[in-house]
């Protein structure tokens, strides 16, 4: 280094005061007070707010909490991608409404909790909230126990109050108020938006994809004399029925999204069709026949009976494909159709013996991602929503879809209709590493209590035999030729 230079600080002839001054919000949070759960009487939460019914043998104190507050304790983990906020399917459940830089009470804390165990579906842990849903709203109460999400129960309107049962409790995991651990739980509502009420179904509707905001929006048209109308200025129509648990909203989207080949070039499957019709029907109540006949109705009311001189497609999922064949087969459809294409459909038989059990399981295995795969977040709605509706309604039988049924039994014996069906199957059949073994049986023993549901997860879901989750797909395969 030849030479070094260097530059003093200038030195100031006068002293200059230099400063600013910035408003800073500062909230200061107190820990509420809890309150001790007893067997003689119920636990009043922010002057009974919230009352949380007394318990025979559970002891644990309980409060009210901030999901800001609470997060800090779970590492941030506060819901599943899936249950993010997805406007007009899920949203947040507050028990207080979040003012300027207060947050709101939006959970629930269990600490010094003698055991979890105690909590059963036999034996659960109820809440009364001074808040009401709409009928077809739902609350899904939830939990993260440091390695699984876990799915604790149920809430439905009651009256003008809100019921939410716990039918079970994780184990405490690591907390700022307890040196034992806490219990924080988070509700999710869950809107399953029908189509119509009650008494209009079922509806066969026209229906239109369009892309708004970069969102796909299902547009029907239920009015009969303009869907008549559009029949009769169409010739190539395809018609879309769902299944057991869903819409035909969550369906009718792919008639944009999948592709065929036209004129060597590969075009939305829409272009092949100049009308999309949907059929949506009411199932906890309404058998597969009378689905079926009143599919047949609805079909010849807008001008789509015997011989009707178009093309009719059907693409149908699940407890869809059974209405569909029954029409067809029996009902007089192999007129009016043809073509049939099944997606997923127990053709042979589904072991399930409740909806509620199936949608319980499949929520499980979409909250955890469990196997990888794209859940959307109004499937994932649907399948909360229909489990918790089908508790509600204390009618929740798959009879008719079961393999030995009498219906599967009839459907099997149906002559050759002459209408030409595709099948259309996934495998969701578990890895069996010594990793992922281990992985899954960590994983069903937290979430599944009940011994059928064990049996039907051995069997079918872990089991060696290639299945979509519901059914095998040696079933949905079983088509008498």
């Amino acid at each position: 280094m030849q030479q070094v230079s260097t530059r003093g600080a200038a030195k100031s002839r006068k002293k200059i005061d230099d400063w600013i001054t910035k408003e800073v919000a500062v909230t200061l949070v107190k820990p509420r007070d809890a309150e001790q759960l007893q067997s003689d009487r119920n636990a009043k939460l922010m002057n009974g707010l919230v009352e949380v019914q007394s318990h025979p043998s559970l002891q644990a104190k309980v409060t009210l909490t901030t999901i800001s507050q609470t997060t800090r304790d779970v590492g941030n983990v506060l819901t599943p991608p899936l249950l993010r906020e997805e406007p007009g399917a899920i949203e947040s459940f507050q028990f207080t409404t979040s003012r300027n830089s207060d947050p709101g009470l939006a959970a629930v804390e269990l600490f010094n909790v003698n055991d979890v165990n105690l909590v059963t579906k036999d034996a659960p842990l109820k809440l009364i909230v001074n808040q009401t849903l709409e009928e077809d709203e739902y609350i899904l109460p939830i939990s993260h126990d440091g390695e699984f999400f876990l799915p604790l129960g149920y809430g439905a309107k009651q009256g003008e109050q809100t019921e939410i049962t716990l039918e079970r409790l994780p184990k405490p995991t690591t907390s700022s108020r307890s040196l034992d651990g806490s219990i924080k739980i988070f509700f999710k509502k869950i809107r399953s938006k029908k189509l119509g009420t009650s008494y209009e179904y079922p509806i066969l509707a026209s229906a239109e994809v369009k892309q708004e905001n970069n969102r796909e929006q299902v547009n029907y048209e239920k009015n009969i004399e303009e869907v008549k109308k559009q029949v009769d200025s169409a010739q190539k129509i395809v018609l879309y029925i769902h299944g057991i648990i869903g819409d035909t909203e969550t369906m009718v989207g792919s008639v944009q999204r999948a592709k065929v080949e036209i004129d060597g070039e590969k075009r939305p499957l829409r272009e092949l069709y100049d009308l999309v019709l949907a059929f949506d029907y009411e199932n906890l109540q309404t058998t597969i026949e009378e689905n079926a006949q009143l599919l047949k109705k609805r079909l010849e009311t807008v001008g789509l009976g015997a011989n009707h001189g178009k093309e009719l497609h059907i693409v149908a999922h699940s407890m869809g494909g059974l209405v569909s064949r029954w029409f067809i087969e029996q009902e007089g459809g192999n007129e009016v159709v043809q073509h049939l294409v099944m997606l997923g459909t127990p053709n042979g038989g589904s072991p399930w013996p409740q909806v509620q059990e199936l949608a319980f399981v499949m929520l499980n295995f979409g909250l955890n991602k469990i196997p990888t795969m794209a859940w959307p977040a109004k499937v994932v709605a649907d399948m909360g929503a229909k489990s918790l509706q089908f508790i509600e309604e204390n009618d929740n039988s798959l009879d008719q879809m079961q393999p030995d049924s009498e219906f599967i039994t009839k459907l099997a014996e149906n002559p050759d209709p002459h209408v030409r069906y595709s099948i259309i199957s996934g495998d969701r059949s578990m890895p069996t590493s010594k990793k992922q073994s281990s992985f899954l049986e960590k994983f069903k023993a937290k979430l599944f209590h009940n011994p059928v549901t064990n049996a039907f997860l051995d069997d079918l879901v872990f089991g060696t035999e290639p299945n979509d989750i519901a059914v095998h797909l040696a079933n949905i395969k079983k088509v008498s030729s």
